[in-house]
């Protein structure tokens, strides 16, 4: 048990001959002094007692004062004892300073997630929102110490076995937890990470994206002019990704001005807080003439207007595949892998395919790889000429 003393700072007397007193303790070898707010007289302060002497009302309240703030460090040392957490000197200010400051891991969720979502996509905030609060019904008031690796190990079987996620859904909510969990840790609220042994595993998500051919039926439903307006405007939409690689988010923010010698320029929206480089997109014909068309006489603003929200631009594609009869899984998603699929089967230059699409890792460029694998086989059958 740690001796809790009350010590008074006789070199900072002040002109009244005060001096400032603080409680003094130790966690294990560090040295925890905490600032009482109170001075006193160094001739009426008891230094072998920590109390002031005297039986005025003044020395009583300042003595009860004192017995308070003891009594709130040995609530707080006994509390974590009892509980067998360690505690360190960060982590005693934090809980000393604001005591009541989350009840729960998911309180610390809640309040963190206000300022995260400003860096997010409004997709990956909504994916955020469904996983957390999936986490929370699982268990609601779970304390910052009862989140270890066993804790999270039986989520995953909760995951997998009662609510019947497959394999990709699980290990993508524990990604996103570990988000929170690292957030927890930075800021002093955890002190072990849980994640630490107990990787989470990237799933190969599949890859689903238009052949030529198919590129070429969704080109001419568009010159067709047969769909109904709504869907006639997604179309133009979807195409405009298909031929520039752009995500539907950074798609639907392309402004006019960003056009200049048939260059597209712009930023990744999910990158703007890393000061991410700017992305140049060479414009193709194709997409001229649709740029062309939704430009009209207009000098400025967004290319796209009067777009649904993602989730229903999402619908109307697979409305648009339905009609074409194509069976794939074709969403907004679609076009970029579509873009980076075709470009690199034309010209096998993943280092441009890279730049291109804005990735910063070239792992991410290679989950195209398999257009490279089409290559090698292809490439193998001109030996076939030669007779043996």
């Amino acid at each position: 048990m740690s001796l809790i003393r009350v010590i008074q700072n006789t070199q900072r007397i002040n002109k009244e001959g005060n001096a400032p007193l603080y409680i003094s303790f130790y966690l294990g070898k560090e040295k925890v002094v905490i600032p009482c707010k109170l001075s006193v007289s160094t001739t009426k302060f008891d230094s072998k007692i920590g109390v002031v002497k005297g039986i005025t009302k003044e020395a009583k309240d300042i003595n009860l004062i004192i017995e308070q703030l003891k009594a709130k460090v040995n609530d707080i040392l006994v509390k974590h004892r009892l509980k067998n957490i360690i505690l360190n000197k960060e982590s005693f200010m934090r809980e000393y300073n604001n005591p009541s400051d989350f009840k729960s891991f998911h309180d610390f969720v809640a309040s963190y997630m206000k300022t995260y979502s400003r860096r997010l996509e409004m997709g990956t905030f909504q994916h955020h929102k469904s996983c957390m609060g999936k986490f929370k019904k699982y268990c609601e008031g779970l304390q910052f110490h009862e989140l270890t690796e066993d804790f999270l190990r039986d989520y995953l079987i909760y995951m997998k076995k009662t609510l019947h996620n497959a394999d990709s859904t699980a290990q993508r909510n524990l990604s996103t937890i570990k988000i929170y969990v690292s957030a927890a840790i930075k800021k002093g609220y955890m002190e072990d990470d849980p994640f630490k042994d107990f990787g989470v595993k990237r799933i190969k998500s599949n890859i689903d994206y238009l052949t030529e051919e198919e590129l070429i039926k969704f080109i001419s439903l568009y010159y067709d002019r047969r769909l109904p307006e709504r869907l006639e405007r997604t179309l133009g939409f979807f195409l405009f990704m298909c031929f520039t690689s752009l995500h539907i988010s950074d798609a639907r923010h392309v402004c006019l001005e960003q056009i200049n010698n048939g260059i597209l320029t712009y930023y990744r929206i999910k990158n703007r807080n890393c000061k991410p480089e700017a992305i140049k997109i060479p414009l193709s014909i194709p997409v001229f003439k649709i740029i062309e068309e939704l430009q009209g006489k207009r000098k400025e603003g967004h290319l796209f207007t009067s777009l649904q929200c993602d989730q229903v631009v999402n619908r109307q594609i697979k409305e648009i595949a339905s009609i074409l009869e194509i069976k794939k899984k074709v969403s907004a998603k679609t076009g970029r892998h579509t873009f980076a699929t075709i470009f690199l089967k034309k010209t096998k230059d993943v280092a441009t395919l890279q730049k291109l699409l804005g990735h910063s890792n070239l792992k991410e460029t290679m989950i195209y790889a398999h257009v490279l694998d089409e290559s090698k086989q292809e490439g193998m059958q001109c030996f076939n000429c030669f007779a043996i």
